[in-house]
């Protein structure tokens, strides 16, 4: 339960930064930080999703309950604007190009 409310945290936080970034000037430091926030908060509401579809068990791929409908539709969030893949080259991307620009020879 504390992992996910810290999960859910970071998620938050994470948005909030990206936002921030858009009201910034550096375009690919925008880029990052969205893709950052687009991955962290599909995976966050991937786990709340997989994690309730397990307390339900087999009751809840019945189409019966509303955890079905939700359980595909939070796997669609990671797909569509971009996979998780995706999102992962564009964040990994970005902390290489920072890397490079601290460490440069003077």
């Amino acid at each position: 339960m504390a992992d996910r409310r810290h999960g859910e945290r970071a998620a938050r936080l994470v948005a909030y930064e990206a936002a921030w970034r858009y009201d910034q000037s550096d375009a690919a430091a925008r880029t990052a930080a969205a893709a950052l926030s687009k991955y962290t908060g599909a995976a966050m509401v991937q786990q709340v999703a997989d994690t309730t579809m397990q307390l339900f068990g087999g009751a809840g791929y019945s189409r019966d309950l509303p955890i079905e409908r939700i359980w595909r539709e939070t796997r669609v969030v990671r797909i569509l604007d971009g996979t998780s893949e995706i999102m992962r080259q564009i964040i990994a991307r970005n902390a290489f190009r920072n890397h490079q620009r601290r460490n440069a020879p003077i």
